[in-house]
């Protein structure tokens, strides 16, 4: 076998098993294949061939021609193959947070491309549905205008066109989702001297101060994936954390919680479990007590996008029938950001559509659902982030907590279980099998990424463990529309 070099950078072809190039071999003997004097030698050689002889030089002539392109593009870019979609990660700075890292495709340094290159890049990402990867190219060529006066120049003449539109508008969920995350981890000061004090200081230590903390709720792991090896759940926190709100307006509910990265038996995805209940809008009803009846999808989905109909029902509280939508977006990084709502605008043909019968009125509140997924090699931390608008009603703190109290637990228990018995439904497996949008292949590289950063970084999240929490600082994904925001504010 040829040389190799030690960093893997070789770029090999099964068919023909001994020729491996590695620009590091090539430098030093121009006379291998795929150095400098490999073309004069073939076609020297050419001329004395037979008929038969000469067409397999061609193969190899052919072959050499792909390698000498292959040696030029890792004089730029040189990362594992198959890593497409990760990120160019490098070892953490002092004033880095662990998950602030640049795009893989944006890892060629941008003042070495110009702006047509990376907005081709940035079409063809926007094209196959890849938002994250597409806002770290333009975050990348901005940074390379250098001073603020000249990448808000360069701004004015990006952002008329409508894929830089398209892209912002993604990078603001993903801006909206950060600012859902805890603060900055703080400890409580003092003793408290009162159970309502005590309530308020175990929600600022998590990070949500000013919120009304409800009772922990315990998954039993080794209930729900019986076979499991003792000890296996041992890194994984067992409790999800259930906090709510009232703020201006609007009535806010959050829950903190964390799963294994791979079900214990059968060594598949958790976060494909997970996701699959929410992919799968047809079968919510079977995990969330609040619909009557199963959404009915309005037109097919795509990789980041799925709209439908959906008929709740809270005895008491409300009998609606609304349209909801999703966004479904990925970070390089190893995060998935979902943000489902309602669509309540009375002009949107969806809504003019909707019928009503059976005593369901028109759903006219907004309602908004994030999920933040931080992906890992052992487990996936997750904060959900519910929130709906009350208009001139406020309801009263008791009822509040006693629809919560009930609500929440059956839901986090129901979504814990159908999680867990995904794998042994044959109508979840054959859709998984099929992947008609690719969004299941899509968490397996977003898996991927998220172990990189760990081994680059170092750094593991938790949901509860003091110095590991999730905050809004963790990645550069939405910075692209708080940098808009400030380019307009200075002009």
């Amino acid at each position: 076998m040829g040389a190799v070099c030690s960093g893997g950078c070789c770029k090999q072809d099964q068919s023909l098993p001994d020729l491996e190039v590695c620009r590091d071999v090539v430098e030093a003997n121009p006379g291998l294949p795929g150095g400098p004097f490999a073309q004069a030698s073939i076609d020297a050689e050419f001329q004395s061939k037979t008929a038969r002889e000469r067409k397999d030089a061609d193969i190899v002539k052919h072959y050499l021609q792909v390698f000498e392109q292959i040696v030029g593009d890792l004089e730029e870019v040189k990362k594992p193959v198959g890593q497409e979609l990760c990120s160019s990660l490098s070892p953490k700075k002092d004033n880095e947070s662990p998950m602030s890292t640049t795009s893989a495709t944006a890892s060629v340094k941008a003042d070495e491309r110009t702006e047509a290159d990376v907005m081709a890049s940035v079409e063809r990402l926007v094209a196959s549905g890849e938002w994250g990867e597409a806002e770290a190219e333009v975050l990348n060529l901005l940074d390379a205008a250098g001073e603020p006066d000249r990448q808000r120049e360069l701004w004015a003449r990006l952002q008329s066109q409508s894929v830089i539109q398209d892209v912002l508008c993604r990078s603001r969920i993903f801006w909206e989702a950060r600012q859902f995350l805890p603060e900055q981890e703080r400890q409580a000061v003092g003793r408290s001297t009162s159970k309502e004090k005590a309530k308020n200081a175990e929600a600022a230590k998590e990070g949500f101060p000013g919120w009304t903390v409800l009772p922990k709720v315990r998954i039993d792991y080794y209930s729900l994936l019986p076979g499991a090896a003792k000890g296996y759940f041992d890194n994984i926190d067992p409790d999800a954390r259930v906090l709510w709100r009232i703020h201006e307006g609007k009535a806010q509910i959050k829950v903190l919680s964390e799963f294994p990265a791979r079900h214990p038996t059968m060594a598949k995805s958790f976060a494909l479990a997970f996701f699959s209940m929410w992919a799968e809008v047809d079968k919510w009803n079977n995990w969330n007590p609040a619909l009557a009846e199963a959404p009915k999808p309005i037109r097919p989905a795509t990789l980041d996008y799925m709209t439908w109909e959906e008929r709740v029902y809270i005895r008491f509280v409300k009998k609606e029938a609304g349209v909801g939508e999703m966004h479904r977006l990925f970070t390089p990084d190893g995060m998935i950001v979902q943000k489902t709502q309602s669509v309540s605008d009375p002009e949107d043909p969806r809504v003019k559509n909707l019928t009503t019968s059976g005593g369901y009125a028109k759903k006219v509140d907004q309602d908004r659902n994030y999920v933040i997924a931080v992906l890992g090699a052992d487990k996936t931390v997750v904060v959900a982030h519910y929130e709906c608008d009350l208009g001139d009603w406020t309801p009263p703190s008791m009822i509040t907590n006693y629809i919560l109290s009930w609500l929440m637990p059956t839901l986090i228990k129901k979504m814990f279980k159908t999680g867990a018995d995904i794998f042994k439904d044959t109508a979840y497996i054959d859709r998984h099998t099929e992947d008609q949008q690719g969004f299941y292949a899509r968490i397996a590289k977003c898996e991927s990424c998220a172990v990189d950063r760990e081994r680059t970084t170092g750094q593991k999240f938790h949901s509860s463990k003091p110095g590991h929490r999730i905050h809004s600082e963790i990645t550069k994904s939405g910075d692209l529309w708080h940098r808009a925001q400030s380019f307009r504010s200075a002009a």
